[in-house]
This record gives structure tokens, C-alpha cells and sequence, in this order.
């Protein structure tokens, strides 16, 4: 089988790096595909990471409207164009057509449709409810109406859908009269994830705090500013790491609090330094904004905490992680729209260990437990 796989992130975005590589490494391992092309939108071709493993040939595909990728509708116009003129060449080679994300499974839609070939969709979420519900679009305009065309598209027409969350999968299953439709929540290779530390690491005062991310649209931004001063403030030898591209506006946002500058560092780093620093953290934050729809979304963040053993502070009804999360006691969920009371970081963090922590994130987002649902799905595939 030969998979045409479509992301609609850089091949260097850390979300590519993070969700599709992984994925693309296991099909190839598991031999449940003999060849993958990865189409990715690309500003421009210098500095682009080498793949040395040969798991895919790279399609880079420039803008078409604008070598700027800000702009969703150039996203999708540029990627569909640009896979259309490679199948123009390459049709008969191609066997399948794969989407990572709602909005890269409305463009495999369209192929499929030229084409005629069958399509898959997996991390497939809800996502023109998300940018609405954060302000992003309004309901009724273009954007929202030609991505929730897209959604019940790809529900009714994709060979394969893969949900990120139960509650999701719940939902639609019963729209594709139970046909091939799976879940596998964002995962990672726990076994990447070496930890060291004791537990009496955590019998100490100063105490470190890790976020990776970004703020502001499904994230909480003042209302997690405001969680972090209540911290920098009860808790003298509190220290915060951010680890996100916005990195001048959390410098501000911070400043504006007046917390000093050495109790805190921010950066922005490659994927593969996220690990280094999550070494040095004592608990994780995921402050997604709170929503009935947010259950069927999957923070990957979750997945690296998880992995590096953390505990975490998450919101209220997130995916089906703050469920896990306090049923496991490995954290706490907070109600970000209510009064916010200062947390208990000794108490959570002495929960468990690193270590036990890490076990118990395992069987929820380990990609070596979670990948083999990939077994199924091409299993199952009649191509």
C-alpha cells in the first residue's frame, strides 16, 4: 500500500515532529504500508529537518495565494492544489489518501472526490465548533460553513476516522453506521521519556512549574497568568517554565504582574528539547479553555506530562483527561470559570512518583499501547 499523507503543519512544526512522524514510523515498522508521502505546506525549503530513517519521501508544498501559511484558506487552497498536481503524475501509484486533522481531512475530501480514492481522517475533531465557540469565526460566515461541510463530509464519506477522544467517537458512530471508526487519543513513546528523579526530588521547597504551549483561542491566558501569580505568591521558591512561541507576550504578561524576572524562564525551543526541560519540572499545567465541546479534543501536552511523569493541573471537563486524571489522583482539575483557590502542590506532587505516574499515564497515552489500534484500522481497510 502507498499512502499519500497530507498534515497541514510545516514538516518543522513541532505538532508534525510531535503526532505525525511518530505515526508515519509505525506504519512503516509494522509494515502496514509499503511507501508514504508526506505533504506538508512549506514557506520556504531551507532548513528543513533531514528524514536519515527514509520513512517517507517529502512532498513540500509552497502557498499559492501567499507564501505566508498564517491564513487557513491558503492552507487548504495551496494543499489541495498542490497534492492534485502530484496525483496528476503519480495517481496510479497512490492507494490511499490519509488527513491528520479535520481541516487537512477536508482537503483529502476533495482529492478523494477528483481522484477517486479512498480517504481516512485521523485526529478528526470537531474543529469549526472549536474556532467558533473561541471567537476565531462566527457562526454562519464562510470559514465555519465550509469547514462544518467538510466535517459531515468526511463523516459520511471517509473509508477510515480516527477520533482523538470516546466521547467523540460516541457521537459520530452512529452517523457511519459503525463502520471503521476509532479512537486513539494523542499520544507519545513513553519509553523516550527516561526519568530520574527520586522521590526526594519532591521533599523540597522550591518547587518548578511547566507549561508548553501556547495562549489565548482554546487556551486560557489571563485567567492562567492570574493562577500562576497566586502561586509566584504563596509559594516563596515557586519557579515557572514557559515553553512557547509567544514568548514576548508571556514576558508581559508576567511583568504586568510584577513577578521578578529570576523566578521564572520563558523560551521557545525545538520539540526535541522539550524533554530536556520537562526534566526539571515538578508539575505540569493544561489550561485549555473549559467547554462542552473541549470533550472531544486531546491536549498532546497531556501525553508528554504524562510521559515525563508529572503530575498535572488540568481544567474542567478537557478531553477524557480530567476524568482520568482525577480518578487516577495524579493532578487536579480546576473550574477556570469559577473563583480559583491556591492548589496544594505538595499534596499533589506526593501523591505518586515520577515513575508511578508514568505507569499510569501508559496505558492511557503510550503510542506503543495506543498504535496498535493502527493494526485494525489496515487491517480492515478492503483496498
Amino acid at each position: 500500500m502507498k499512502l499519500l499523507f497530507i498534515s497541514f503543519w510545516s514538516l518543522n512544526d513541532g505538532l508534525t515532529q510531535a503526532t505525525v512522524l511518530p505515526v508515519i514510523k509505525y506504519l512503516k515498522k509494522k509494515k502496514l504500508v509499503d511507501e508514504v508521502i508526506l505533504a506538508t505546506p512549506e514557506s520556504r525549503l531551507e532548513g528543513l529537518k533531514s528524514n536519515e530513517n527514509a520513512d517517507f519521501t517529502h512532498l513540500p508544498i509552497k502557498g499559492i495565494l501567499s507564501q505566508d501559511f498564517t491564513s487557513g484558506i491558503n492552507v487548504l487552497v495551496s494543499m489541495t492544489f498542490g497534492v492534485l498536481k502530484y496525483l496528476r503524475r503519480n495517481n496510479r501509484s497512490i492507494t490511499l489518501i490519509w488527513a491528520r486533522g479535520s481541516v487537512a481531512g477536508g482537503s483529502a475530501y476533495l482529492i478523494s472526490r477528483i481522484f477517486k480514492l479512498p480517504f481516512g481522517v485521523e485526529s478528526f475533531e470537531p474543529h469549526a465548533e472549536y474556532m467558533i465557540e473561541g471567537g476565531a469565526w462566527k457562526r454562519g460566515s464562510l470559514k465555519s460553513r465550509l469547514q462544518l461541510f467538510f466535517e459531515r463530509k468526511i463523516i459520511a464519506n471517509a473509508e477510515v476516522i480516527i477520533t482523538v477522544s470516546q466521547s467523540f467517537t460516541r457521537k459520530i458512530i452512529d452517523f457511519r453506521s459503525n463502520r471503521n471508526t476509532y479512537c486513539i487519543p494523542c499520544s507519545v513513546a513513553f519509553d523516550e521519556y527516561k526519568i530520574t528523579q527520586s522521590n526526594e526530588r519532591f521533599q523540597k521547597e522550591k518547587i518548578t512549574g511547566i507549561y508548553v504551549g501556547k495562549f489565548g483561542d482554546i487556551y486560557y491566558s489571563d485567567e492562567f497568568f492570574d493562577l500562576l501569580e497566586l502561586l509566584f505568591k504563596s509559594y516563596p521558591e515557586y519557579h515557572q517554565i514557559i515553553l512557547s512561541p509567544m514568548v514576548e507576550y508571556a514576558q508581559k504578561e508576567l511583568a504586568n504582574r510584577q513577578i521578578p524576572k529570576h523566578r521564572y524562564q520563558i523560551r521557545f525551543v525545538s520539540q526535541a528539547e522539550v524533554k530536556d526541560y520537562l526534566k526539571e519540572a515538578d508539575i505540569a499545567f493544561c489550561p485549555v479553555r473549559q467547554s462542552p465541546i473541549r470533550k472531544f479534543c486531546s491536549p498532546v501536552k497531556t501525553a508528554e506530562y504524562l510521559a515525563a511523569g508529572l503530575p498535572i493541573i488540568i481544567s474542567k471537563d478537557i478531553s477524557d483527561d480530567s476524568d482520568f486524571i482525577q480518578q487516577h489522583q495524579i493532578g487536579q482539575v480546576i473550574d477556570f470559570e469559577s473563583e480559583i483557590k491556591v492548589p496544594d502542590l505538595a499534596s499533589i506532587i506526593n501523591r505518586h512518583t515520577p515513575m508511578e505516574i508514568q505507569e499510569i499515564g501508559r496505558k492511557y497515552r503510550d503510542a506503543t499501547t495506543n498504535f496498535t489500534v493502527y493494526d485494525q484500522v489496515f487491517e480492515a481497510l478492503k483496498i
